[in-house]
């Protein structure tokens, strides 16, 4: 059994792990006046590009430090040695790394992003090194967790929370309508976070290195950094092809209205990660290879709550943001949001298809199927955005989401059995999904509130209906805890 400690530890490394996307969706409006479409266009190209040399400066160590923790931590002096080796490993892979690009970087940017307005100095290379520092930071987050240490975990992450939103606050107020607030104040922070990381680590694992050791686990996590850039191409790859065929000022349109569903996101894969404990322990206790009703139940709340969230969060967004003097760009961006939340719906079954594959360590299967979907994405990126502009991108997004669960599904067929509730996990979710595409399309160029109004309560009717059961169940249950019987 899963101790209560156990998963109040997991709803913690949930929440809190969320808080870099959650400082993202907090300054939103702070970016929405203080900076026009096109440098707020930049600002998430460079975010992509931080992202980006974060994957490849890290090389996937992080996933290195994991598994070696769990081999040796019974083992103290080999535990040491190795885990030095990997700190002492990232530390001058991303030394190099630094130094080549900031050899390199002009001319690579210059050639890479051409009529972008990016440029190496300054802002690339504070990028570059915020790479390096939040790379480091997360590989030691993710030690902090395999050796459930959830209160440091929390501390250093709200420092950095903290820090980023504050700082960038202050410095964007300094200098409005620049780049300097928001990307020199993640460089700073993320400096912070590092230089405590990095002290606290070698306390603990003093530096060594021994090279066999290191090149060896530079090879075992190659497919894990193959699986991260396919990831990254799904996630950022769409605005480098705005930036190419319109330009920065529709990138930042779009990458506003995508960041505002931010909220959808981080509810989603909180309530996964504290739930999955319990799947993966079901399907590994008990092996399992069949779904149950046990394993079915959690998805089948998860569909609901999502169906909720969806139309709660666009209310939320379409009232808040206009009560900021934001720029019309940004009010112009609003009306794609609808469009983007309603791709997050395919997630759940995602989910559902995926768990099986981390449960059984079938993780070679994720390289095939997000390679298959980066290329898709990819493919229906450039045809849609090349004719249709920024409704593309978003055409691309919702067409590509549930392109991934039949890969995923198909993929996972091959070790687990899958028997569900084909109404509540399909036919449900359909219903919603063609109710909400029609109204959006209806009036993609003159977005009403009152549409979302009748979009939640619709949202609620199908929920009644189609959980009606499992309704009427809690409720008798309430009933006997308010009135019990004598």
């Amino acid at each position: 059994m899963i101790s209560k400690n156990f998963i109040k530890s997991s709803i913690t490394y949930s929440l809190v792990g969320s808080l870099p996307l959650a400082s993202g969706f907090i300054l939103l409006p702070i970016f929405a006046v203080h900076l026009g479409a096109s440098l707020y266009g930049q600002l998430a190209l460079y975010t992509a590009f931080t992202m980006l040399i974060q994957i490849i400066i890290n090389l996937s160590l992080d996933y290195g430090l994991q598994i070696t923790y769990f081999e040796n931590k019974t083992e103290k002096i080999n535990l040491n040695k190795r885990l030095g080796t990997l700190v002492s490993g990232m530390l001058i892979v991303g030394t190099l790394f630094i130094i080549l690009l900031t050899v390199t970087g002009s001319f690579l940017f210059r050639n890479i992003f051409p009529n972008s307005g990016l440029e190496f100095y300054p802002f690339g290379f504070y990028s570059l090194i915020t790479a390096f520092f939040n790379g480091f930071s997360k590989s030691y987050n993710n030690l902090l967790i395999n050796q459930q240490k959830p209160v440091r975990f929390l501390w250093i992450n709200l420092l950095n929370f903290s820090l980023t939103v504050v700082l960038t606050i202050i410095l964007l107020l300094r200098f409005p309508n620049t780049l300097t607030g928001p990307i020199t104040a993640r460089a700073i922070a993320a400096g912070i976070v590092f230089l405590l990381s990095l002290c606290l680590l070698i306390r603990q694992y003093p530096l060594s290195f021994d090279w066999v050791f290191f090149s060896t686990m530079v090879v075992v996590c190659f497919p894990v950094l193959v699986n991260y850039l396919l990831n990254w191409s799904l996630g950022y790859s769409d605005r480098f092809i705005i930036t190419s065929f319109l330009s920065t000022r529709e990138t930042g349109i779009f990458d506003f209205a995508l960041k505002t569903t931010f909220a959808i996101d981080i509810f989603l894969t909180g309530i996964y990660s504290t739930v999955s404990p319990k799947l993966l322990n079901h399907l590994i206790g008990n092996d399992i290879r069949k779904s149950d009703k046990y394993y079915n139940s959690y998805f089948n709340a998860m569909t609901a709550f999502i169906i909720l969230l969806i139309p709660s969060t666009i209310l939320a967004v379409q009232i808040i943001i206009p009560m900021f003097h934001v720029k019309p760009d940004y009010l112009f961006s609003l009306k794609y949001v609808g469009l983007i939340s309603i791709s997050f719906l395919f997630r759940v079954l995602g989910m559902m298809y995926s768990t099986p594959i981390y449960a059984f360590k079938k993780t070679r299967l994720l390289p095939k199927i997000f390679g298959m979907a980066a290329v898709i994405q990819i493919i229906l990126s450039i045809i849609l955005i090349k004719y249709f502009g920024i409704i593309g991108a978003v055409a691309s997004m919702i067409l590509n989401r549930p392109i991934q669960v039949l890969l995923t599904a198909w993929q996972t067929r091959k070790i687990f059995d899958f028997t569900f509730n084909h109404r509540k996990m399909i036919t449900l979710p359909l219903i919603y999904f063609g109710i909400f595409i029609a109204s959006e399309i209806l009036t993609i160029n003159k977005p009403h509130l009152w549409l979302y109004w009748i979009e939640m309560v619709l949202a609620v009717v199908l929920i009644i209906i189609f959980f009606r059961n499992e309704i009427r169940i809690m409720k008798d249950e309430l009933m006997k805890k308010l009135l019990p019987t004598k």
